[in-house]
């Protein structure tokens, strides 16, 4: 009976040993396919301590799996998911469970959540999350807790961050090729403009400077020839029959007085001509330095001269009365001819929306409120100017303020505005002069356009 014994007791003890041998060898194998994936496996109490980490973990974030175990999930999170992981361990707990063997009965997160982590060295990586809620024991129906995974997908955000960078850029790009495309046509439109104002302005100075020059000698000659005549008259009372009929025929007395009103009144519209070709140059600045300490008032006298008919009275309403409110400034450092346009720009568009308005009302609401446009020029302080612009028009809506600067927006008819006015406005302003402009409006009680440039440029920026 011993000698049979012996034998099965020895073959029970290899056969528990070749067991173990085949668990220990499943156990590596299954051990090595998780961590061949790359994919962290976890478990972690119901406050979200770690109970259980594969070596993946070590793998992908370089924290030894034994000092991790029993710390929160919590630390090891950038600051700004904490609260996101937070609210998904609260949206997961609470739910009647069965145990752990029974996953399909448990509370599982319906979409997989991105996270960011700290590795060792503090470098973020990014992982995908995705856990469910179980009962960790059957035998203590109170311990839950989180179960899931987490998958590096850090290459995979790398590259979608330089896509979408990329696409940034390219969008980047394009709005700044757009805006030099905007430039350079406007550019090119105004020097035309300018070339063609500078050589109007040249032909037209020399003929009314001689017209203005020889206007005083003639206004003497005629006032001598007056005298002489009147001097004949006096020595002989009684002409001829011919002289007294040419002295009829071309009502003598009549001529004396009128000649010197015609002759002054000449001399007045060779003054206007005269201001109107000064202030063409003025506008045009063709013959000055890009950058150059100006008079800004000049600037906007000028302006303000080539817009003068648009101003004057019409057949249904009165003139747009213009308030300036000129501070003492100092020269100013500047693009003249780009300032400029930036003055005609608002002007004209504060005088459209004054004449649209004046369509709208009464001869009576127009008289009882007039349309005006103040100009208020101030010194902020030793380094800034302010230019403010306004009218008393109807004004302007939050959604049309809001795009008022955009490249090709106009809030008038189809062929009366392109759109860029305002938009290169803002390029001459902010970009060329590092100033500020601004709208500042309420509906029904006109608009304002306010500027603030520095007295001195410090920069040198290209027009």
């Amino acid at each position: 009976m011993t000698s049979d014994i012996e034998p099965n007791e020895e073959l029970h003890t290899q056969i528990q040993y070749r067991l173990i041998e085949k668990l220990s060898e499943s156990e590596r194998r299954y051990r090595e396919l998780v961590e061949s994936l790359q994919e962290i496996v976890f478990q972690s109490n119901e406050k979200g301590q770690l109970t259980f980490l594969n070596y993946a973990w070590t793998e992908i974030l370089g924290y030894n799996q034994e000092e991790s175990l029993g710390k929160p999930i919590h630390d090891f999170l950038h600051p700004e998911d904490q609260t996101v992981f937070q609210n998904l361990l609260t949206q997961l707990s609470g739910h009647d469970l069965v145990d752990s063997m029974a996953p399909s009965n448990s509370k599982i997160l319906p979409n997989r959540q991105e996270l960011r982590f700290y590795n060792q060295t503090g470098e973020i990586v990014y992982l995908e999350l995705s856990a469910r809620w179980i009962k960790l024991s059957n035998l203590d129906p109170s311990k839950e807790g989180l179960s899931g995974s987490l998958i590096d997908i850090t290459a995979r955000k790398q590259a979608q961050m330089r896509e979408r960078e990329k696409a940034e850029l390219a969008e980047i790009t394009l709005q700044k090729l757009q805006q030099t495309q905007i430039q350079l046509i406007q550019t090119e439109k105004m020097s035309s403009l300018g070339q063609l104002v500078a050589g109007v302005a040249h032909e037209l100075n020399n003929p009314i400077n001689f017209i203005y020059a020889n206007l005083v000698y003639a206004q003497q000659y005629t006032e001598d020839l007056l005298r002489l005549v009147q001097l004949y008259q006096q020595q002989y009372p009684n002409p001829t029959v011919e002289i007294q009929q040419i002295i009829k025929s071309i009502d003598l007395d009549f001529l004396q007085v009128d000649l010197n009103k015609l002759l002054r009144s000449m001399q007045v519209g060779t003054e206007r001509i005269k201001n109107i070709v000064k202030s063409l140059r003025t506008f045009s600045r063709l013959d000055e330095a890009e950058i150059k300490a100006v008079n800004i008032h000049e600037g906007i006298d000028s302006s303000l001269m080539l817009l003068h008919q648009h101003l004057q009275p019409k057949e249904d309403y009165p003139a747009i009365q213009v308030i300036k409110k000129y501070g003492q400034l100092p020269l100013i450092e500047c693009y003249p001819g780009q300032l400029n346009q930036v003055f005609m720009n608002i002007l004209s568009n504060a005088i459209d929306a004054l004449n649209r308005n004046n369509q709208k009302k009464t001869i009576e609401e127009i008289n009882n409120d007039p349309s005006k446009i103040t100009i208020h020029t101030a010194l902020l302080d030793s380094d800034w100017v302010e230019i403010s612009i306004k009218d008393n028009g109807p004004g302007i809506t939050a959604g049309i303020k809001q795009r008022i600067f955009d490249p090709f927006f106009t809030t008038k008819p189809v062929g009366e505005g392109t759109g860029l006015g305002l938009s290169v406005s803002y390029q001459i302003v902010v970009v060329n002069h590092s100033g500020t402009i601004e709208c500042i409006s309420v509906v029904g009680k006109g608009a304002e356009f306010r500027i603030t440039i520095p007295i001195k440029q410090i920069t040198t920026h290209s027009p």
